[in-house]
């Protein structure tokens, strides 16, 4: 067993000194047969590019996410932090009607079934045909700033939705951190590239004090789920900004 042990840790330092796929074959003639088995090389999945890494292309889109992009949402630092709390128990009988609504949609690819409708959906302002008696339409933006009366949506880009959150106490984080902190109220910005090569703003998901997160999905229901990157997907495409509230 020592042997075994000592050849390996010879062909392990020769392989990664010397780079020589001839000194691996080599000290693999040496071996029994019995023990050539363990000489093969695994092969290494490689590693997938970052969301905010030039070239990363958010499924559904034909670019990739440029330099300049980069250059305007990182402003020189870079952290992409995902949560890991404590799984908490999603109540999955609320609203069954709804809830199949949300599982036919095909933009959340990564939703699968851990999610809870927290609130039915209210329709659309655009399409009066989606409107329900006695309900207010509102979306994911008044959502994220504690609105259910109406409709909030202050323009395509980060800077436009930079006034909207500081007028109401909010600031866009140095980083990406979404990690839960006690005390601080914390939205997700999400944006996709089009076609042009322009980022605009597509959704916006917040924080609760366990750690999970709300959307409300355009006109359809309000959801709870995990992580950020629960609604991430040819939809919305990716988290692109924080905006945090102490």
């Amino acid at each position: 067993m020592t042997r075994i042990l000592i050849r390996t840790l010879l062909m392990v330092v020769a392989s990664t000194v010397l780079g020589g796929q001839a000194v691996h074959a080599q000290l693999t003639k040496q071996l029994p047969e019995t023990e050539k088995k363990a000489t093969t090389p695994a092969k290494l999945t490689p590693s997938l590019p970052s969301p905010f890494q030039p070239g990363y292309v958010t499924p559904g889109l034909t670019k990739p996410f440029g330099q300049s992009d980069l250059n305007l949402l990182l402003s020189g630092k870079h952290a992409w932090s995902l949560p890991t709390p404590t799984k908490p128990i999603l109540d999955l009988t609320k609203f069954p009607e709804e809830r199949l609504i949300v599982a036919k949609m095909k933009d959340f690819p990564n939703l699968g079934t851990e999610f809870e409708v927290v609130a039915p959906r209210t329709g659309h302002p655009d399409f009066p045909e989606s409107h329900r008696a006695g309900v207010k339409q509102y979306n994911c933006i008044a959502w994220t700033l504690g609105i259910t009366e109406y409709w909030v949506w202050p323009g395509k880009t980060v800077r436009q939705f930079d006034v909207l959150y500081e007028r109401h106490g909010f600031k866009r984080a140095a980083t990406r951190n979404l990690k839960p902190e006690p005390g601080v109220v914390k939205v997700a910005l999400y944006g996709l590239l089009d076609e042009s090569g322009s980022l605009g703003a597509t959704h916006a998901a917040r924080q609760e004090a366990d750690g999970t997160w709300t959307s409300k999905l355009g006109g359809a229901a309000r959801i709870r789920h995990l992580t950020p990157e629960a609604v991430a997907g040819p939809g919305y495409g990716d988290p692109i900004a924080v905006y945090v509230k102490k």
